[in-house]
C-alpha cells in the first residue's frame, strides 16, 4: 500500500492550477474528458486554441482593468493546457510551441509579477485620468472605485495590494487631496 502512494503520478503546477481555478461563467474548461477526444476534433481546434492564448497573452500585455487581466489571464492558461491534453491524447504536433508545459509553468510563476506590471499599467492610466478632472472629490471617488476594483480578486496577493494602495497614497499627496 505504502509503495502505491510513490507510484502514483507526480502533480505539476499546471495541474493543480487546472484543478483549483475554475470559472464556469466562462467557459474555461480545458478539453472534455479524454475518451472523447479525438484527432479530427483537436486538428480543427488547435489552431484555434494557439490564437486565443496569443490574443489573451496579448491583452494582458497591454491591458489596465484587474477583470480583463485576471480572466484572460487565466483563459490563456487554460487554453496552453488544452494545448497540453491535444498533444498527449490525440498524439498532434503543435508546431511554434515546442513545450506549453514550461509555457505554462512560467505563466503560473510570474502571475505575481505580471500582476503588479498591471498595477503600474493602471496606475499611470488612474494618474493622467485624476489628473484631468476638476474637483477634489471627484479624484477621490475615481481613487477609491480604482482600489475597490481590485478587492475582488482573490488572485491579488498582500503584497500586491498593500503595494497598490501605497501607490494610491502617493498618488492623492501628488495631485493634493488628502
Amino acid at each position: 500500500m505504502l509503495l502505491n502512494l510513490f507510484k502514483s503520478a507526480k502533480y505539476t503546477k499546471w495541474k493543480t492550477y487546472n484543478n483549483v481555478i475554475h470559472y464556469p461563467k466562462y467557459g474555461l474548461t480545458p478539453m472534455p474528458e479524454a475518451k472523447y477526444i479525438t484527432a479530427a476534433f483537436t486538428k480543427l481546434n488547435v489552431n484555434g486554441y494557439i490564437k486565443q492564448y496569443q490574443d489573451s497573452a496579448n491583452i494582458t500585455s497591454t491591458t489596465v482593468k484587474p477583470d480583463v487581466f485576471f480572466y484572460r489571464y487565466d483563459f490563456a492558461i487554460k487554453r496552453m493546457i488544452a494545448i497540453i491534453y491535444m498533444q498527449k491524447y490525440a498524439k498532434i504536433k503543435v508546431s511554434g510551441t515546442s513545450c506549453p508545459e514550461s509555457v505554462v509553468e512560467e505563466m503560473i510563476d510570474t502571475k505575481e509579477q505580471n500582476t503588479r506590471d498591471m498595477i503600474d499599467r493602471a496606475l499611470v492610466d488612474l494618474s493622467d485620468k485624476v489628473t484631468k478632472l476638476k474637483t477634489p472629490k471627484s479624484k477621490l471617488n475615481n481613487i477609491h472605485k480604482f482600489v475597490d476594483s481590485f478587492k475582488g480578486f482573490v488572485e491579488v496577493s498582500p503584497e500586491n495590494f498593500t503595494y497598490l494602495v501605497s501607490e494610491t497614497e502617493k498618488l492623492k499627496q501628488r495631485i493634493g487631496v488628502i
